[in-house]
């Protein structure tokens, strides 16, 4: 899950070795915080874009057939994977999102960091980054939060065994399933994300007169610019959940590529199936970005002080 990281005045005064330490660090803790708190959020999203038959009607009767039928720890299935992958994920993001803005600031001659074209390409690039430890986690991930809602067996006992046994079916691709998918749908998500959230960073900083904002005002910016980008890239996130969650035992979901898979989804289910889970995703996307957020600029702070 990615996260826009605002700009504070201490950064300035760290070197760039403890700069990257703290974004590496910061970003891994507050990226595990983040995801441990709205994981159920993302079970029930997986769950509801994965159906092929209406076995839940919404998001609220997801959560309460999970919880009666399976017990409430099925809400946290796949968070092994999460705990594995999340924290060199969110650091390779974070890091490689400041360094790229850096360099790409100073080739063309940005002094206010206020180029909205650096900051998406910036994204862009630590988007494809940190989805080399991603990719992995969700493809594991997703096959232990929706594995019994396809099959009656339980194929997959842990997040080890798991990808153990994806590796031996189906090689080091499999592990890296929907990697091109997960950067198309994750692509305009951040585009679609930094540009509504340096917008409403511009208005918020006229009504404070330039001051630095509150970090109330960074969480509301930033959920909201999370919630909308979700919602308009929640088709992408159907086709890249579809494709990733696929295996030898689910006959009915060999999709090749993710045209081939949004093709089937429409021509067999309809056009509303991409828009399956958007409440859950919205609310997913916005409760982890503004957590992250959060997280990430306050542990920044203590990693400076005890950087000195």
């Amino acid at each position: 899950m990615e996260c826009f990281v605002s700009k504070r005045s201490y950064k300035t005064s760290m070197t760039k070795d403890e700069s990257v330490f703290a974004h590496l660090a910061g970003g891994a803790v507050a990226g595990l915080i983040s995801d441990g708190i709205v994981h159920p959020i993302d079970t029930i999203r997986a769950r509801l874009q994965t159906q092929k038959t209406q076995q839940y009607s919404s998001a609220t009767q997801a959560f309460r057939s999970i919880v009666k039928t399976e017990g409430p720890l099925t809400l946290y299935r796949g968070f092994g994977a999460v705990a594995m992958g999340t924290i060199p994920g969110h650091a390779l993001y974070f890091a490689g999102y400041e360094r790229s803005k850096d360099v790409l600031n100073s080739y063309f001659g940005v002094k206010n960091d206020d180029s909205t074209a650096v900051h998406l390409a910036s994204g862009l690039f630590a988007d494809a980054l940190g989805a080399l430890a991603w990719t992995p986690q969700d493809v594991v991930k997703q096959r232990l939060q929706v594995q019994k809602k396809l099959g009656g067996e339980i194929k997959y006992k842990n997040s080890i065994q798991a990808a153990a046994t994806i590796l031996k079916e189906d090689g080091i691709r499999g592990l890296y399933r929907g990697y091109w998918a997960g950067l198309a749908a994750y692509g305009p998500y951040v585009s679609f994300y930094f540009a509504g959230y340096e917008q409403l960073k511009i208005l918020c900083q006229k009504k404070y007169g330039g001051k630095d904002l509150p970090l109330f005002v960074h969480l509301f910016n930033a959920a909201l610019a999370g919630s909308v980008s979700a919602a308009l890239t929640c088709p992408l996130d159907v086709v890249k959940t579809r494709i990733q969650v696929q295996d030898k035992s689910t006959i009915s979901y060999q999709y090749k590529n993710g045209w081939d898979a949004l093709n089937k989804i429409i021509r067999n289910e309809g056009v509303a199936t991409l828009f399956h889970g958007i409440k859950p995703r919205c609310l997913w996307m916005a409760g982890g970005t503004a957590i992250t957020m959060a997280a990430y600029e306050e542990l920044k702070v203590l990693l400076k002080v005890f950087s000195k």
